[in-house]
């Protein structure tokens, strides 16, 4: 296992930031950001505006994408704040139960707590299975792989 890691603020699971703690548990808290970021279109560091020292570097005004999930998933609702929450260039041309569970999943991903997240092997079966229910959904795979679906006819 490797003893040094290198990464970008944004992506790094809280255990090492704070205590250096290396385990698989970083990789699957750096896969939930990337999850939030395809959600949201947003970067992994949030500058909400510039920050005190009129510097847009200043980590005062700064917020965490892995931090934001758990507002959107959490209270009230949970559906509407997670509209909110998701990409507006995808407008509403996703599944919102899928969009739902996948934010579910990047939310488990980046729990503060390590041993509240998913190994890899339970991650890539519930990626599997978000995999299939998107393509129950997407008509475009429906068409390429539809064994009645026939230009001849």
């Amino acid at each position: 296992m490797t003893r040094h890691v290198v990464g970008t603020y944004g992506y790094m699971a809280p255990e090492y930031i704070e205590n250096g703690l290396i385990t698989p548990k970083l990789d699957v808290f750096a896969l939930g950001v990337v999850i939030l970021e395809l959600l949201s279109g947003k970067e992994p560091i949030i500058n909400n505006n510039v920050g005190k020292n009129g510097n847009e570097d200043d980590e005062s005004d700064q917020t965490l994408l892995s931090g934001s999930i758990e507002e959107v998933m959490s209270g009230e609702n949970v559906r509407e704040k997670l509209q909110e929450f998701m990409d507006p260039w995808l407008g509403e041309e996703y599944p919102a139960e899928l969009a739902y569970s996948m934010a579910q999943l990047a939310r488990s991903c980046v729990a503060h707590n390590l041993d509240a997240r998913p190994t890899l092997s339970e991650l890539f079966m519930a990626l599997s299975k978000l995999l299939s229910a998107s393509l129950d959904w997407d008509p475009s795979y429906q068409l390429q792989h539809s064994t009645s679906f026939s230009l001849s006819d």
